[in-house]
């Protein structure tokens, strides 16, 4: 695997390391990538994307599971329901993947609504 690869994607932390990278890196990153998933658990969230894309409290449900914060599930449930599953989906793997890269400074649920803030999701 060629170097700041994991699994087919260059890593986020590589992608700002340089000085001349910008948001617009990211967002081409994310853009670009997001559709070559290979983990398994990268293909059970596409999966999930295609199942419950028109039920938006199923889909609040699963990611404030998986960002361990059910306490705010009404806040999970109006993003839903105002914003396209695949967006919300995308930050949801960006934030588990910089978990499991150790960049997740604060919590998970705080670094997913940073990512929904850089992306323009209306809440």
């Amino acid at each position: 695997m060629p170097n700041g690869t994991t699994k087919g994607f260059t890593k986020i932390s590589d992608l700002v390391k340089g000085s001349n990278v910008n948001v617009n890196n990211v967002d081409k990153y994310i853009n670009t990538n997001v559709n070559n998933v290979t983990s398994n658990e990268e293909k059970q969230l596409v999966d999930l994307i295609n199942e419950y894309k028109h039920k938006p409290e199923a889909l609040a449900q699963i990611i404030a599971e998986k960002l361990s914060d059910t306490k705010n599930l009404n806040f999970h449930i109006k993003t839903a329901k105002l914003n396209n599953s695949q967006i919300l989906f995308e930050a949801l793997a960006l934030v588990l993947e910089a978990k499991q890269n150790g960049m997740v400074r604060t919590t998970p649920a705080r670094y997913y609504v940073g990512i929904l803030k850089r992306k323009g999701v209306r809440w």
